[in-house]
């Protein structure tokens, strides 16, 4: 999929591009709920001009997606290095070689995590850090 994406033509440049899909699980209902929903979904409405927002819909996971999704680009816009590619990834030479420096991967920054997220790695604030854009927001 991560070669099939909008931004690929940023990581064959050698700039770590966020890429992140979608998942088929729900708490609480069955495991192939959700995988039956999607599938239901591509099969009648993808598409199609019924292609809309349904009002059953539970679009939390989304909401969470989106926090994350913040995070990870606020705190790679304001961090002291570049993402870096993980070693050995088939785009790190470029990058490296645009930077004329080798880089071993992201910074690590204490109170957070470094979530390896696609191809690239990102430090991530925890809830508490007063650097979050998601600083006290409902899990």
């Amino acid at each position: 999929m991560y070669y099939r994406s909008d931004h690929f033509t940023f990581a064959t440049q050698g700039v770590p591009a966020f890429h992140a899909e979608g998942a088929t699980d729900y708490l609480g209902k069955p495991t192939r709920c959700g995988r039956q929903m999607r599938d239901e979904y591509a099969a009648n409405d993808y598409h199609q001009p019924q292609d809309q927002i349904k009002p059953g819909w539970n679009l939390s996971g989304g909401v969470q997606d989106l926090q994350l999704r913040l995070t990870a680009g606020y705190r790679a816009a304001g961090a002291e290095t570049y993402p870096a590619w993980r070693a050995g990834n088939e785009f790190k030479a470029v990058r490296d070689q645009q930077l004329g420096r080798t880089q071993s991967g992201a910074a690590a920054h204490p109170g957070r995590v470094t979530a390896v997220v696609g191809t690239t790695a990102v430090c991530l604030p925890s809830r508490d850090d007063e650097t979050s854009p998601v600083r006290g927001m409902s899990r």
